[in-house]
């Protein structure tokens, strides 16, 4: 009996595996897969279709929006952006705003007028194209070093979001915020870089509870606009100022569907996201710091 006890004594206990012992599970089975000889790959077809990419002859330019003067309110339309004399703001939009541009116009009521009615087999197929991609780059920048530092910093804001893979409960801006640049840490997630929106939605689509395909209907609105505004070619990591500012446009008008703003609501959201949160393509040049992996994050949290 005594022997027995101490056989027993040096049997080592089994721990329960960590999170970080997951992550790496989750590598290694990713690995291992990609070891397989191709005939045993089940491989995942390729997307059939872009998110509605258009045509070079429908293509927006700036000069033409820039040039037209007449621009719509939410209620009412034919006002003039010029102002004079006795000019009264009669545009009935909320808080007393003037009339709505053009541009902004035509992006909220896309916005507003989309749903998830509207996803095609196509659609929802290149969506989950990119989650495949999002999963990947999560594992890798989950234990880089700004991604801890964010994940701190998150602990200390309690609120209803999820930090992916620590389990962090924080709010909203600071889990679109860590997420994002998680999966924008390594630069290997889908070119053009734009899926890292995906965390700043999947924040929003938590907290409120949001169903699958409304979550899927603001990734693909959030992508479209993005698209549509980069297409006119201005703004895209320009060396000599701007650093491509669609990622807070898109991601706010994403996160604006989720939460049912209106047309009015979601034209302060895009003047928000955009106005006062110009990113410079400094962080591009020379010896670059940690915020060349999370400057576009940055931008997907003023979303």
């Amino acid at each position: 009996m005594g022997n027995r006890r101490r056989a027993r004594s040096v049997i080592p206990r089994s721990s329960a595996l960590g999170r970080r012992d997951l992550i790496k599970l989750g590598i290694g089975t990713g690995v291992g897969w990609k070891a397989l000889p191709l005939g045993a790959q089940q491989l995942p077809a390729l997307p059939t279709d872009g998110l509605g990419q258009t045509s070079s002859q429908n293509v927006q330019h700036w000069p033409d929006i820039q040039k037209s003067q007449e621009v719509a309110a939410t209620t009412q339309t034919g006002y003039t952006v010029s102002t004079g004399p006795g000019w009264v703001n009669n545009s009935g939009r909320s808080f007393g705003n003037g009339p709505m541009d053009e541009c902004s116009r035509r992006i909220v009521e896309f916005v507003s007028s989309y749903s998830e009615s509207k996803l095609t087999d196509s659609l929802v197929e290149t969506i989950n194209y990119l989650m495949v991609d999002t999963l990947g780059t999560v594992y890798g920048g989950f234990e880089s070093e700004p991604i801890r530092i964010s994940a701190r910093l998150a602990q200390t804001m309690p609120g209803p979001c999820t930090v992916f893979g620590y389990g962090i409960k924080t709010t909203y801006e600071m889990a679109a915020f860590t997420n994002a640049a998680m999966i924008r840490h390594t630069d290997f997630n889908a070119a053009p870089h734009n899926n890292e929106m995906f965390g700043g939605v999947l924040a929003v689509g938590e907290a409120l509870h949001s169903t699958g395909p409304q979550v899927m209907a603001a990734m693909v609105i959030a992508y479209e606009v993005v698209t549509a505004i980069g297409n006119t070619g201005l703004g895209s990591y320009d060396p000599s100022g701007w650093d491509c500012p669609y990622h807070s446009v898109g991601a706010a008008m994403g996160a604006g569907k989720l939460m049912g703003l209106d047309k009015d609501q979601l034209a302060n959201a895009l003047s928000l996201a955009l106005v006062p949160h110009m990113p410079m393509y400094v962080c591009h040049i020379g010896v670059q710091s940690m915020w060349k992996g999370t400057h576009s994050a940055e931008q997907v949290r003023n979303g």
